[in-house]
């Protein structure tokens, strides 16, 4: 996933107002008033109740929102099987869209898919009774004898406003009258402790006035099976759990104005009206994206592509600075191995541009800069043409044709020598995008476009494409030549 700096703290600010876990001391959880804002609803250890430990569970520390993922990924492993946290939302069948981390009923979609019955996971218990509540206790602990966790959903503290929160209870210590739990929250929170008092406050989930509400997954491994995509994983992290990491990170980035949508495997964020952010999410990006998987690439990026498309100069310029802690260096937008910032009020064609970039390092690690840059820039001015995606004549003609009458276009070896510091040279880069753009947009007006990408992608003894291109074209020299009489009858 990927985290510039500014974004990792944002999300430890974010970890911290709802995910620290700071067990309380002893004397505070006997003031179980002051900790919870309410009565404890029971007092004193119940008779035949033994100390009771489960230890062989591995801790997992959660993603954010993942504290049910995380606690179901600890009892999987703790029977040898090797299921992640995203695995575990993947079974959910979450919308990675919704930006956020399993609820009960999504827990229960998972185990369900696991096949174990959750069917009586939810009890309802008279409200502030406190016998219902160590009825309730006596069971999962009678669980525990038997060698068998439970995931509660409690609160995650006593404050009103605290958020719901999954532990996974692993044991009671009967000397204490403590509740031991992995809780997911912290990189500390393996065999955490709470006065069993304290843990029943937090548990019922106090929806109605006469009722409240227990939930507690029983993981007895009763029917556990592994479904087809897990069996058959190749170890890369799914795509809807990488997806709704994502979107959370991006709104803790972009706030209120910006939409979030999710296209796979981009996430688009934009400060436009809404509608408009789907309206370019659907015909440019998802178009582009399909149109260039058909024809040049076999596989998506590993992660997801985190799409940022601001509506103005101002507002690029300005948030490009809060993320990033620096200015960009360009009006239209740019990529870098986080994601893509766009200037969207130019225009769409820097977006497609730039789309090429993370598709081009997920199929074609070793690419010569003129390629990256030459196919990226042949979809600056975009369109379809012949059923398929066509880049037209754009703004770079002018100053190739310059270069072109003054002589100073290198042989075409020359430039697919050139190395990242030789590319961007700033003296040369404006000729060197030209040349490559053009290179690629006279192979594809001749229909010999793919045919020159794929022997590229196959030619690993000469990742620069020169052998690729005299396979495509015959003698360079002569080609050349050729090429140039070819853009100098090029209009705009």
């Amino acid at each position: 996933m990927w985290r510039p700096p500014i974004l990792l703290a944002l999300m430890l600010s974010a970890c911290e107002k709802v995910e620290r876990y700071d067990p309380p001391s002893e004397t505070a959880s006997t003031r179980g008033a002051a900790l919870l804002g309410s009565t404890p609803v029971s007092t004193g250890p119940p008779a035949g109740l033994d100390t009771v430990r489960l230890r062989r569970i591995p801790f997992v520390q959660q993603k954010p929102d993942f504290c049910g993922e995380a606690c179901l990924s600890m009892w999987l492993q703790s029977r040898g099987l090797d299921v992640d946290q995203d695995e575990v939302f993947g079974l959910t069948g979450l919308d990675p869209a919704l930006g956020r981390g399993a609820w009960a009923r999504d827990m229960r979609v998972a185990l369900e898919r696991l096949g174990l019955d959750a069917s009586d996971a939810w009890t309802e218990v008279p409200a502030r009774d406190a016998a219902a509540m160590d009825t309730a206790f006596a069971a999962l602990h009678a669980d525990l004898r038997l060698g068998i966790p439970s995931i509660i959903c409690t609160r995650f503290d006593g404050s009103p406003e605290a958020p719901e929160h999954f532990r996974l209870i692993t044991g009671y210590d009967a000397h204490t009258d403590e509740v031991i739990f992995h809780d997911p929250a912290g990189a500390s929170g393996a065999d955490q402790r709470l006065q069993r008092r304290t843990l029943l406050a937090l548990w019922p989930l106090k929806y109605g006035a006469e009722t409240w509400t227990l939930v507690r997954f029983r993981l007895d491994g009763e029917g556990l099976t592994l479904p087809a995509e897990l069996i058959a994983k190749e170890g890369a992290p799914p795509d809807a759990a990488d997806l709704a990491q994502t979107v959370m990170l991006m709104e803790e980035m972009g706030g209120e104005p910006f939409t979030i949508l999710v296209e796979p495997p981009y996430v688009v964020a934009g400060d436009e009206h809404p509608r408009q952010v789907a309206a370019r999410t659907r015909t440019t990006i998802a178009w582009a994206h399909a149109e260039l998987r058909k024809h040049f690439f076999a596989r998506d990026p590993e992660r997801p592509v985190a799409v940022w498309l601001f509506r103005d100069d101002e507002s690029y310029t300005r948030h490009v600075f809060d993320f990033l802690g620096r200015h960009p260096t360009t009006p239209y937008g740019f990529a870098d191995h986080h994601g893509l910032y766009m200037n969207i009020g130019t225009g769409g064609g820097t977006l497609v541009h730039e789309m090429v970039h993370p598709l081009m390092r997920a199929n074609f690690p070793a690419c010569p800069p003129w390629y990256n840059e030459g196919l990226a820039s042949l979809y600056e001015h975009v369109g379809k043409r012949y059923g398929r995606i066509w880049g037209h004549t754009n703004w770079r003609l002018d100053g190739l044709q310059q270069s072109l009458a003054a002589d100073e276009v290198p042989p075409f070896e020359e430039l697919m020598a050139l190395d990242v510091a030789g590319f961007y040279d700033a003296g040369s880069s404006g000729r060197n995008y030209a040349q490559s753009r053009f290179l690629l947009q006279y192979l594809q007006d001749h229909g010999k476009l793919e045919d020159f990408h794929r022997l590229i992608l196959a030619d690993e003894a000469d990742p620069t494409g020169v052998s690729a291109l005299r396979e495509t074209v015959g003698d360079l020299d002569a080609f050349q030549e050729t090429w140039a009489a070819w853009v100098a009858g090029l209009s705009r």
